[in-house]
């Protein structure tokens, strides 16, 4: 059993797309033993999603224009250790 669930949603300032960069600063400090569930958005972008946006949340889509994109598919910033 986790001492502590903790929740990380796909906020803009949660997200990063394209880099690894130890001096990202961190958005959740846990402890051994925690459990973290982290929301995602799908790797694509939004010349990806289909041009009504159906089927695509809207906090989905905010968190996605909020995002400076470089050249990877969206990955979640969490410092673990």
């Amino acid at each position: 059993m986790p001492q502590r669930v903790h929740q990380l949603d796909a906020r803009p300032e949660n997200l990063f797309w394209g880099y690894f960069d130890a001096a990202t600063p961190q958005v959740l400090e846990v402890e051994s033993g925690d459990e973290v569930a982290l929301n995602c958005l799908p790797a694509a972008t939004m010349e990806d999603l289909p041009r009504d946006r159906s089927g695509v949340l809207t906090a989905h889509l905010e968190a996605m224009r909020g995002l400076s994109c470089v050249d990877d598919p969206f990955s979640a910033r969490i410092e673990i250790g």
